[in-house]
């Protein structure tokens, strides 16, 4: 089993660092992906190169930011060695992330 904090809404990748958008609403793993998705939620914003539409966003906007979860504590998702998904959360009884059973 493999755990990741969280996982990316466009590509479905697990994640441990990357974008949150509008504090825990849609993350993206990529910048490329962050781009495409800005550049779709805004078409007004299209004479903005990629970097100024970036920062328009994170420093003008406050839409979006990078972040990092290092801790082990932050587990919200596993991937199977089948590839299919599963919901997870930190078990501080034995300090080790586990699969959430519904």
């Amino acid at each position: 089993m493999k755990y990741y904090a969280r996982r990316c809404d466009v590509t479905s990748q697990g994640m441990n660092e990357g974008w949150c958008w509008g504090d825990g609403v849609f993350y993206t793993k990529y910048e490329t992906d962050t781009i495409k998705e800005l550049r779709k939620d805004f078409p007004d914003k299209k004479d903005m190169t990629n970097k100024q539409l970036l920062e328009w966003a994170v420093e003008t906007e406050d839409l979006l930011y990078w972040t990092e979860w290092p801790e082990i504590e932050d587990t919200q998702w596993a991937k199977d060695s089948k590839g299919n998904w599963h919901e997870a959360e930190y078990c501080y009884d034995t300090r080790k992330p586990q699969v959430v059973i519904e």
